[in-house]
């Protein structure tokens, strides 16, 4: 579904919006809370899924 779909979906449907909202979010915070466990695992770890855009750490020469 592309976003001229989507956006006449929900106009249509307010619900439809919201709940897709909520799933965007959640997906985000596990994605971020993934990285997390991963990178106190590993402190080289360059993030997983998507890169998050915290700090990284020191390169190592």
């Amino acid at each position: 579904m592309n976003k001229r779909q989507r956006r006449k979906r929900y106009k249509l449907d307010w619900a439809a919006y919201l709940k897709d909202m909520e799933i965007h979010f959640l997906m985000k915070r596990l994605v971020r809370e993934l990285n997390v466990m991963a990178g106190e695992r590993n402190p080289y770890f360059r993030g997983w899924i998507c890169p998050s855009h915290e700090p990284k750490p020191p390169k190592l020469r």
